[in-house]
């Protein structure tokens, strides 16, 4: 058997190999290639030659995302492994189980012994000289610094409309971003034809199959789950009697598409959309017996949510009571308030959310019995109609 690297190194990566593999009997679900190793064809693919294999390793934090920061493999142990029958089945294992969680693709501690290691420089640069022609599977795992962030609900902000009137509240999300240690895993097969043959290999994220695998994690909008410690999903959070307190979706650790806020009495509080933590499009609020509330609108401008649109106020009993209108966050032009019946009540003028014009009231009758003019807020003038 050829080796490469230090005697100490392989005694203490075969120490560390096992102290995985028995916690992960005790924790997680082992796999084991069903085949028998046979030693002396792992030893005679490892026969020197006069091939060389020449390569760079590194890594991104996001697996999927080609124009993530490079980590690159500085110092770090390269293995080698002939692609004898027993690799072969780990391999095909590893392909299909290795993503399930609590799971370990394991191989025995005779199969690991015949392998071969370099270490890469701090570069990830590394090299296998003298190999034979013959197919076989190179991986390194590549240690570095992550980037995490998570979203907490930092408090509530009430809302009120043109008028003071307290209408409602939903909750304000801050995110917060730390540091982690993280590890991935590289690897890519080889085949050497020919004897004197020079192969080059990248080991690093292959973004298609990464790409595949992150899909296959959307098609289900149930699931909640995490890439690189960042929330991506459909996720839940529940009061502590185990109701369910809110529904969101995620992408990246913010608040991004559908979420909907219930009560303890599992009626929906609030429901509408996120852009990266920032409310979008129609919201909509109710108390707790079911009945509408209020109605608002908003846009996503310069990183932030933005009043837009109409928004409108009910009366318990879910009629329209009161309709705004927004821009650019503030109330611009004529607002409406009603009776619970339904017929005209009062007529606003607004300018950047301040009285500006005639107010004009009515009666049930639907007749002016009164005007109010202001300028910026002030009232100017009253006139009184009988």
């Amino acid at each position: 058997m050829k080796t490469n690297g230090s005697h100490t190194s392989f005694n203490l990566f075969c120490l560390l190999f096992l102290f995985f593999t028995l916690n992960s009997i005790a924790q997680n679900t082992v796999y084991f290639p069903q085949v028998f190793f046979e030693k002396a064809d792992a030893i005679k693919k490892l026969e020197i030659g006069t091939s060389t294999i020449k390569g760079v390793a590194f890594t991104r934090q996001d697996r999927g995302n080609m124009y993530a920061k490079k980590q690159l493999a500085n110092k770090t142990l390269v293995f080698l492994f002939p692609m004898t029958d027993y690799m072969e089945e780990w391999l095909k294992l590893y392909k299909s189980k290795g993503d399930m969680p609590n799971t370990n693709i394991v191989m025995s501690e005779e199969s690991f012994k015949y392998h071969l290691e370099v270490l890469t420089d701090e570069y990830g640069n590394f090299t296998f000289p003298k190999m034979k022609p013959g197919k076989y599977y190179i991986m390194c795992d590549i240690d570095f610094v992550g980037t995490g962030s998570y979203s907490v609900e930092t408090g509530r902000t009430n809302y009120y409309n043109g008028y003071g009137y307290y209408m409602g509240s939903t909750p304000i999300y801050q995110s917060y971003f730390y540091n982690f240690d993280a590890r991935n895993r590289e690897s890519r097969e080889v085949d050497i034809e020919q004897n004197g043959q020079l192969i080059e290999v990248k080991l690093k994220p292959q973004l298609f199959e990464n790409y595949v695998k992150l899909a296959n994690k959307f098609i289900s909008t149930t699931k909640c789950y995490q890439v690189n410690n960042l929330q991506y999903g459909k996720c839940s959070d529940f009061y502590e009697n185990g109701k369910v307190k809110t529904v969101a979706e995620w992408k990246e650790g913010l608040l991004d598409g559908d979420a909907i806020f219930y009560y303890e009495n599992e009626k929906i509080e609030a429901e509408g959309k996120f852009n990266k933590n920032s409310k979008v499009g129609l919201w909509k609020y109710y108390d707790e017996k079911g009945t509408i509330k209020t109605e608002e609108s908003f846009v996503y401008r310069k990183k932030k949510s933005v009043k837009e649109g109409t928004f409108k106020y009910y009366y318990p009993s879910g009629k329209v009571k009161i309709v705004d209108t927004y821009k650019n966050d503030f109330i611009q032009g004529e607002s409406y308030e009603y009776y619970e019946t339904g017929k005209l009540k009062i007529k606003y003028n607004f300018k950047d959310s301040k009285l500006d014009g005639d107010v004009k009231y009515y009666d049930e009758n639907e007749k002016i019995y009164q005007i109010i003019n202001y300028k910026e807020g002030k009232e100017i003038k009253k006139i009184q109609i009988h």
